[in-house]
């Protein structure tokens, strides 16, 4: 089949459906994903292997060895509660649980802060000035995270306190 008997569009070989109207010959087995996209079309087909290559070798440089993840993963630890993810999932890592404790720090800290929020007449300014120093301390404990250091974060890293071990 060429050309759509209902408006004329052009229709691949092997297709069965006009992308332009949506015709499709009078047939009730099938889906409508099967008909859109059939096993044996070498379009799909292509961009199956160019997604199977693109994964087996996004991980690895050009000699064949894994990126270590471990500071990105750390850093996103600063977002939020996010911290109980990543500690959960790599607490082997020393890196990872470094990071992920002081964020957890800055998290009770932001909870604190939430808190102090409600006291009348100044709790509005102590909110919006702890948040903004919660949000630099996060930046900066993620810009460590990443460097893949292990710099305590100021006034809360000389706290000392290991919550997550």
């Amino acid at each position: 089949m060429s050309n759509c008997p209902n408006c004329g569009a052009y229709i691949p070989e092997g297709g069965t459906i006009c992308l332009a109207c949506g015709w499709k010959p009078e047939k009730t087995e099938g889906n409508m994903f099967e008909d859109l996209f059939p096993k044996d079309n070498p379009y799909i087909n292509y961009l199956q292997q160019v997604m199977d290559t693109m994964v087996n070798e996004f991980p690895k440089d050009s000699q064949g060895f894994e990126h270590d993840n471990s500071g990105w993963t750390a850093a996103a630890g600063y977002l939020g509660p996010m911290f109980i993810y990543t500690y959960l999932k790599n607490k082997d890592n020393e890196l990872v649980a470094y990071h992920a404790n002081q964020a957890c720090i800055l998290f009770a800290c932001s909870m604190l802060n939430n808190m102090a929020g409600k006291i009348p007449v100044v709790g509005g300014i102590i909110k919006r000035l702890g948040a903004t120093a919660i949000m630099l301390l996060s930046f900066m404990g993620a810009k460590n995270a990443v460097a893949k250091s292990k710099t305590p974060l100021p006034i809360v890293g000389s706290l000392n306190i290991s919550i997550l071990k």
